[in-house]
């Protein structure tokens, strides 16, 4: 239970997330380019989307703390290569909880500019997350599902592992300047 409320706690963090190691190594050898959108930014290969809020329905009850819960990131990460003929955004991704299921949602991008369509692009396995308490860090796994397939072109089959999702605690500032 302490570590499904820290779990829940670092998700009111940004989400710090690479996507694939090995779909970015592709577009950028391709000579295309990997751009995200402000508010987004890239750090150390992760793209980092802020944290904007949140819809929880608490059950109150034994192990499980909520009977859905959405979590929510604002942001954009463009890959293209091949003159445009590989184009992939993902917009204002969010954590699912539902059913004691786990998703990675994004804005469907066929539906653009109409940004209420959300599909399914990973499922999170929240069971063999890495939590540290101590750092207030914690490293989700997510593999590819059919939708987030078919959003990195049908490249990589469904059930792929993609980078990790990493929630850290902000770090509290004091406002002191150091001498």
């Amino acid at each position: 239970m302490r570590d499904t409320e820290l779990l829940i706690s670092l998700l009111h963090n940004p989400l710090k997330w690479g996507v694939k190691e090995s779909f970015r190594t592709y577009v950028e050898t391709a000579g295309g380019n990997i751009e995200p959108k402000s508010p987004t930014r890239a750090e150390a290969g992760q793209f980092v989307f802020p944290f904007v809020g949140s819809q929880v329905a608490p059950t109150g009850e034994g192990e499980d703390p909520f009977t859905s819960a959405e979590f929510q990131y604002q942001g954009e990460v463009w890959f293209e290569a091949h003159d445009g003929m590989l184009a992939v955004k993902i917009i204002n991704p969010h954590v699912v909880a539902k059913d004691k299921s786990f998703w990675l949602t994004a804005v469907d991008t066929d539906y653009l500019p109409d940004r209420s369509r959300r599909i399914r692009i990973g499922r999170l396995d929240p069971a063999s997350a890495t939590i540290d308490a101590s750092a207030g860090r914690a490293e989700i796994p997510v593999t590819l599902t059919i939708h987030g397939s078919q959003l990195l072109g049908d490249v990589y089959p469904v059930r792929t592992p993609l980078d990790p999702l990493i929630f850290e605690r902000k770090e509290e500032h004091s406002g002191a300047r150091p001498a």
